[in-house]
């Protein structure tokens, strides 16, 4: 049914997880629709180089009025749902799924004929080399159930424009991997976790590249997806349940999914 280009990639992608659940209790995944774009959070992208008194007020501005609508939350999860809305953060979002990665790395006709890509990450040997301790941070709690505030450590303009490196153990890393309360079904219908970014500038392969250099530990590698199996991963996905308003179980996923149901015709 399946053909041995799609058989051998799922392959390769199943030895690349079993090797590092060996050492890690979590596997960061994302799909990619196009293989050439850098691992870097989109508040950091061209169309975008918000400065920090920009990324302040649209916090602010974003948290002042979905008040209206979804009550008052803490920091971390207006931070989550402005990620998960598209606007501009210091996230970058993975899956602990297989098949949402695939499914963002198969979807998308702007780039249907161009080579997709599957990321792995190995979030422990990160976090270890750049918070020097092999623990993925569960927020808004970290260890000991100690509270750490987004805003107040994070977005705060006033601290960020400080000088000097900042105190915070979790903070003054370049990037670093989290791991969210589920409080929304889109969250938690993708599995969702994040890396968290201080660095803006660099990607994290550019990251890696000089992690290694010196201490020679990898913690990330892509998989290639061949644009000619894009449309059979997308019917294996189908067969599984996995689609659109599964990802997204919302109105506008609904929406979505029905619009492209519409538009095969």
């Amino acid at each position: 049914m399946f053909s041995d280009e799609t058989i051998d990639l799922l392959k390769r992608i199943y030895l690349k997880i079993a090797e590092v659940k060996k050492v890690s209790r979590y596997v960061y995944l994302r799909g990619q629709s196009f293989s050439g774009w850098d691992l870097k959070p989109k508040i950091s992208r061209p169309d975008y180089k918000l400065t920090l008194l920009d990324e302040n007020n649209l916090f602010i501005d974003f948290k002042s009025r979905s008040e209206l609508i979804v009550g008052d939350e803490n920091s971390w999860n207006v931070l989550f749902r402005m990620q998960h809305y598209g606007l501009p953060t210091r996230l970058l979002d993975w899956s602990e799924s297989l098949n949402v990665s695939l499914f963002f790395a198969s979807e998308g006709k702007s780039h249907a004929e161009e080579e997709g890509a599957v990321w792995i990450l190995n979030p422990f040997i990160m976090n270890g080399l750049h918070l020097k301790t092999s623990v993925v941070p569960i927020i808004p709690f970290l260890e000991g159930g100690v509270e750490f505030d987004y805003f107040q450590h994070i977005a705060d303009v006033s601290k960020l424009t400080k000088l000097e490196p900042p105190t915070d153990k979790y903070i003054g890393s370049k990037v670093i991997a989290i791991l969210p309360r589920k409080t929304n079904p889109r969250m938690l219908n993708q599995q969702a976790a994040f890396t968290l970014h201080e660095n803006l500038d660099q990607s994290m392969e550019d990251i890696q590249d000089q992690t290694t250099r010196t201490n020679g530990k990898k913690y990330l590698e892509k998989i290639v997806i061949s644009p000619k199996i894009k449309e059979e991963i997308r019917e294996m996905l189908k067969l599984g349940g996995v689609d659109e308003f599964s990802l997204f179980p919302d109105i506008e996923g609904l929406a979505n999914q029905l619009n492209k149901k519409l538009k095969k015709k």
